[in-house]
C-alpha cells in the first residue's frame, strides 16, 4: 500500500523555494523579452507610416504658406500682410500710403506690405489696390493733355506720362503708361535724398476701369536696388482679376 504524505513541508524547504523563485525569474525574463521584441516590432511598423504622415504634414504646411490674392497664386516665398506702410509715391513717405490716398479723394485703398524671400535674402515692397473714384482721378489728371484715348483712363495715363500728376508728386517716367488690353501699365521712378544718402524707389502702375467703381489703380513700389529681383515675382498683382 502506498502511503501519501503531506508534501507541504517539502515545498516550503529553502532549496525548493529558491528553485521556484529561479524558474519564475527565468519565465518572467522570457516574457519580458517577448514583450520588448513585440514593442520594438510595433514601433518599427508604426514608424513607417509616420514618415509618410510627417511628409504629408509638411506638405500641408507648405500649402498653407502659399499666398493667393484675388485669384493670383503668388510664388513660393512671397507673403502679403495688410498694414500701413509708407512709400515715396504717396506724400513723399511722410504718412502711410492709405492715409495719403484717402485724404486725396480715393474711394478706398487696400494697402499691403509684400515680403519676398529671394534665396537667403528678404526683400520688401508696398502694394496698393485703389479705387480712385472721380475726385482723385480728376485730381491726378488736372491738366488736359492730347491723347488718342479720350476716356478718363486715357487722360490719366497722358497726364502721368507728361509728369503732370500732382497727387503722385515728383517723379521720372521710366516706362510710359501704354494700353495693354483694357488697362494702362507703366513705370515711374522716385528719388529721395536725406543726410547725403539717396534712396530710389520704382513704382509700377496699372490703371483700369471698373463698370461699378470707375477708375482703379494698382501700385507696386520697390527699392530700385531690388526691383529686378523682386518685381518678376509679384507683377501678377498688377492685373489680378477682381
Amino acid at each position: 500500500m502506498v502511503v501519501v504524505r503531506n508534501c507541504s513541508p517539502l515545498l516550503e524547504s529553502p532549496l525548493v523555494v529558491v528553485l521556484i523563485m529561479y524558474y519564475e525569474h527565468i519565465s518572467l525574463r522570457r516574457t519580458m523579452k517577448k514583450l520588448v521584441l513585440l514593442a520594438t516590432a510595433a514601433a518599427v511598423l508604426v514608424s513607417v507610416p509616420a514618415v509618410g504622415s510627417a511628409a504629408n504634414i509638411k506638405s500641408i504646411l507648405n500649402r498653407s504658406q502659399t499666398v493667393t490674392y484675388q485669384g493670383v497664386k503668388l510664388p513660393e516665398g512671397v507673403a502679403v500682410y495688410q498694414n500701413n506702410p509708407k512709400a515715396l509715391f504717396a506724400g513723399d513717405a511722410k504718412k502711410d500710403v492709405k492715409s495719403v490716398l484717402v485724404e486725396a479723394g480715393a474711394t478706398s485703398a487696400d494697402v499691403y506690405t509684400l515680403n519676398i524671400k529671394n534665396e537667403n535674402e528678404m526683400h520688401y515692397a508696398v502694394y496698393a489696390n485703389v479705387v480712385l473714384g472721380k475726385q482723385l482721378s480728376s485730381r491726378m489728371s488736372e491738366t488736359k493733355h492730347v491723347n488718342t484715348d479720350p476716356s478718363a483712363l486715357g487722360a490719366l495715363a497722358a497726364a502721368i506720362n507728361k509728369g503732370d500728376s500732382p497727387v503722385l508728386g515728383t517723379f521720372t517716367v521710366v516706362k510710359p503708361l501704354v494700353k495693354q488690353g483694357n488697362a494702362y501699365e507703366g513705370t515711374l521712378k522716385y528719388k529721395s535724398v536725406a543726410n547725403n544718402n539717396s534712396y530710389n524707389e520704382i513704382l509700377h502702375i496699372n490703371l483700369s476701369e471698373d463698370k461699378y467703381t470707375g477708375p482703379n489703380a494698382r501700385f507696386i513700389a520697390i527699392d530700385e536696388a531690388n526691383d529686378a529681383a523682386v518685381f518678376p515675382k509679384v507683377k501678377g498683382l498688377l492685373n489680378a482679376k477682381k
